[in-house]
């Protein structure tokens, strides 16, 4: 009865009564939006979520409940952030988008004149981000020049650990390099022999988007076994070798496979390739979507998986490849190329597929054909059979957005899109897909930001907080690069850093403040001072939740 229900002061007093880690195991199931607001209610609350000594295992929780299992399967680590409070705050102003900002970077070597291999003025190239030497890296694969070349050179862009982040172009030495091509796939795997691992696969290796392959090649680091190889290397003469002793040596494989159908893999470029590792069977696959061939969309959907071998005497790479059709249930997208295929979810066990085109090729100008699209699909590869499905997704799409040859990076379960679109029509904004919601959003984003572009390069680095843009396509082949940060630039010592509060800032706290909530919110930790902006979001977001509660 009325016994049984507490007014607000039981409640007030019930919470003064316990004691810190109650209070801070009841915090800790708010979402981590509202577990911020939540310690500016008083200055006990504060001290509890910011200066306990015994919280590491909260902001622990956070972690593996908010950003742990929509972590990329290959990803990059936060740069300059050890303790496991600062990597949640930052990854979770990443994740919820807050305060993007474009910045135009120019990093070391990118304006030499004496090495080839950094002329990176280029469309159809292929890259991956992984983790290189305990650091953010870019590896880059081949593509189409600014000075009509068909390319298959490999070169590092490695962010620096002293802290000042600096970016430096390496040129890496291989050998049995793999046939010059544009349009191909380089995707990031991960192998239980190997630091670093790389797949590249199709592409076209002649002008006007003629010779698709199905080529699959695997990049590795060389390793004592490779003596004799890397002796080799280093004896190629090199305009830049002394860039070159920081950066091994790698060898190109053309590893072992078979296939369940016709060939190994079907020949195609513009497509997508994704690695997924489902973690139920163990099975590491690459699954290879869409592109075109011969002037022809593809709607393919096949799998590379990685068969281990524990006879590492058959072979320099004794791993055998095996392809198969994948059969999905649902109706599956049309036949496209430039879309993106993102791997995001709890898990990793969604692929999202999103815009693209219906033409046979890229022709720039007179010549282009096709349908831009602007669909989201979703392979669902938590199931025992895979399975398609279309969500009604909310939201407007700017024109041009997502369509033909546009960029996606996934960002906690948000996939960040950029630029797209035929030749006449590119467009430089920036959209999110919320793919919880599924809603789309369009971004405001300050700064200095790249041009209308088709073909970039773009992909994630520390640890998703940051996206790195190189080159891609309007009127010419380009080679700038830019970095989108979340959080901003400006603030980036205050909003980031440990520094405590003064002696003077803690004898002005009032225990029950009269300040504005604006005043008294900023008296927080610097880490949590963007989260103000997006207060009312939250908020609406809060009812939103009690709405559905109710229902």
């Amino acid at each position: 009865g009325q016994d049984a229900i507490m007014d607000a002061s039981s409640v007030s007093n019930m919470l003064h009564e316990m004691d810190d880690m109650m209070i801070s195991s009841l915090l800790s199931y708010l979402p981590g939006p509202k577990f911020l607001l939540a310690s500016k209610v008083c200055k006990r609350w504060y001290e509890i979520v910011w200066k306990h000594d015994d919280n590491e295992g909260l902001w622990r929780s956070l972690y593996e409940r908010d950003i742990q299992s929509f972590e990329p399967l290959v990803s990059t680590p936060v740069e300059g952030k050890s303790s496991i409070r600062d990597i949640y705050l930052r990854k979770l102003v990443s994740t919820n988008l807050i305060a993007p900002e474009w910045k135009k970077i120019a990093p070391q070597n990118s304006r030499s004149r004496t090495s080839s291999c950094l002329r990176l003025q280029r469309q159809g190239a292929a890259g991956a981000s992984f983790t290189y030497q305990g650091s953010s890296a870019i590896i880059v694969f081949g593509g189409w020049t600014k000075y009509n070349s068909i390319e298959n050179d490999l070169t590092m862009l490695v962010f620096s650990q002293d802290g000042k982040n600096k970016l430096t172009w390496k040129p890496v030495k291989t050998v049995n390099n793999p046939l010059p091509t544009y349009g191909s796939t380089i995707t990031a795997f991960e192998h239980p022999d190997y630091e670093f691992a790389f797949a590249l696969y199709g592409g076209v290796y002649a002008g006007g988007y003629q010779g698709a392959v199905s080529n699959l090649h695997i990049l590795l680091p060389c390793d004592e076994k490779d003596e004799a190889l890397t002796e080799s290397i280093n004896q190629t003469p090199s305009s830049s070798s002394a860039m070159l002793s920081e950066v091994p040596p790698m060898r190109w494989v053309k590893p072992k496979q078979n296939s369940s159908f016709d060939s190994f893999g079907t020949p195609r470029a513009y497509h997508t390739a994704t690695f997924f590792h489902n973690k139920k069977s163990n099975r590491r696959q690459i699954i290879v979507f869409g592109g075109f061939a011969e002037g022809m969309p593809l709607d393919n959907l096949e799998s590379a998986e990685l068969e281990l071998s524990d006879n590492e005497e058959a072979a320099s790479y004794p791993h055998t490849w095996s392809w198969n059709e994948v059969t999905a249930l649902g109706a599956p997208p049309c036949a496209r190329f430039g879309h993106s295929a993102t791997l995001c979810g709890p898990d990793n066990t969604k692929l999202i597929i999103i815009g693209g085109c219906t033409g046979g090729h890229n022709h720039k100008g007179y010549g282009t054909d096709g349908e831009e699209l602007r669909d989201v699909f979703v392979l669902d590869l938590a199931v025992d059979v895979p399975t398609w499905s279309q969500p009604q997704v909310a939201g407007p799409v700017p024109d041009n957005c997502v369509s033909r040859c546009h960029s996606a990076v996934c960002v906690g379960h948000q996939i960040v899109c950029f630029g797209g679109g035929r030749s006449s029509r590119l467009s430089d904004k920036v959209v999110s897909l919320d793919t919880v919601k599924f809603s789309w959003k369009q971004m405001d984003v300050k700064g200095s930001a790249p041009c209308a572009r088709q073909n970039a390069i773009m992909l994630p680095v520390d640890g998703g907080s940051e996206i790195f843009l190189l080159g891609g396509w309007r009127k010419e082949e380009l080679g700038d690069c830019y970095i989108l940060r979340f959080g901003g630039y400006d603030d980036d010592e205050y909003v980031f850093s440990n520094k405590k509060r003064s002696s003077e800032e803690d004898e002005d706290w009032q225990e029950d403040s009269y300040e504005s909530e604006r005043d008294l919110f900023l008296k927080l930790h610097p880490l949590a001072r963007h989260w103000f902006i997006q207060r009312e979001e939250f908020q609406d977001e809060l009812m939103d939740d009690d709405d559905d509660d109710d229902d």
